[in-house]
């Protein structure tokens, strides 16, 4: 007797196809599951760079003022620094806030240009608070400041907010 080659061929049942196939499924959504976490952190540690980003440039733009103007109700523009004595001291310890305004790439966006405009996304308010440890016996002088950069992003909402603090010293 003999077999046909037909009969000798083997192919995979209908079971061990649906089983592949549901496999590859779950694997595809277990897969596609991870992209929005993955996706999640990115932006989480996005916002995370650009606001050291941004801080460093308040931070720098604070450091290169005179020590006086700290307690000034908004940052001075340049070349309009107030003449600072040798101890100035501060008027009160309740300083007003500055607040500064970025885009998405951290670029800094004047207050005046603010309303309306849809390139800004962070919001950074600057509360300094005079060191009460740093005062100067004699004249009442501080010698450092306590800085709290309070950041809220997208702006105008704030659903998103982060505070960073940093201290300047008088030199």
């Amino acid at each position: 007797m003999t077999v046909s080659p037909r009969k000798c061929l083997r192919a995979f049942s209908l079971i061990e196809v649906v089983l592949a196939v549901g496999l590859t499924a779950f694997a595809l959504l277990i897969v596609i599951g991870g992209l929005g976490v993955a996706m999640n952190t990115n932006a989480a540690s996005s916002h995370k760079s650009m606001l050291v980003s941004m801080t460093a440039q308040v931070l720098n733009e604070m450091r290169a003022l005179p020590f006086s103007t700290f307690w000034l109700n908004a940052p001075p523009a340049p070349g309009s620094f107030p003449a600072e004595p040798p101890y100035a001291a501060a008027a009160s310890t309740n300083t007003p806030a500055w607040t500064y305004y970025f885009t998405k790439e951290g670029e800094e966006v004047d207050s005046s240009q603010v309303p309306g405009n849809g390139a800004v996304i962070y919001r950074c308010v600057v509360t300094k608070t005079p060191d009460t440890n740093t005062q100067v016996t004699n004249n009442g002088a501080f010698r450092m400041v306590k800085i709290q950069l309070a950041y809220s992003w997208p702006y105008p909402a704030g659903t998103s907010r982060q505070v960073i603090h940093a201290t300047i010293a008088r030199h």
